[in-house]
């Protein structure tokens, strides 16, 4: 008897709570956290890039909009064009070895379907 085969596209991993659960490492109810923790680690890897001395603002406003921001270089409008792309992962991080500090390429994708 032949066993049956499915295809998932993978650009669809992003648009589910089990599929995104899986990515992010966490449950539902960490995500927000763990975002947070993915924007900072972001956050201070392009700082330090440009400087030992990393500045990095967070700003909350009441109606609930999260600015964070750095003295890193930016990301370029190809990395932003590319994040929207769920068949594709983007990082600049391939050489990092610490699993802390994130080399997944999925932050902003994930933090979108968030």
């Amino acid at each position: 008897m032949a066993r049956e085969h499915f295809t998932i596209q993978r650009e669809l991993e992003y648009f589910s709570e089990k599929e995104l659960t899986s990515l992010i490492g966490c449950s539902k109810d960490q995500w927000l956290m763990t975002m947070l923790k993915e924007l900072l680690d972001n956050s201070l890897d392009a700082a330090e890039q440009i400087t030992n001395e990393p500045h990095i603002k967070i700003k909350v406003e009441d109606r609930g909009t999260l600015t964070i921001s750095d003295n890193g270089p930016g990301l370029p409008d190809s990395v932003v064009k590319g994040s929207l792309d769920y068949t594709l992962r983007i990082s600049d991080k391939n050489g990092r070895i610490a699993p802390s500090r994130g080399q997944m390429g999925n932050a902003l994708k994930c933090l979108y379907a968030v």
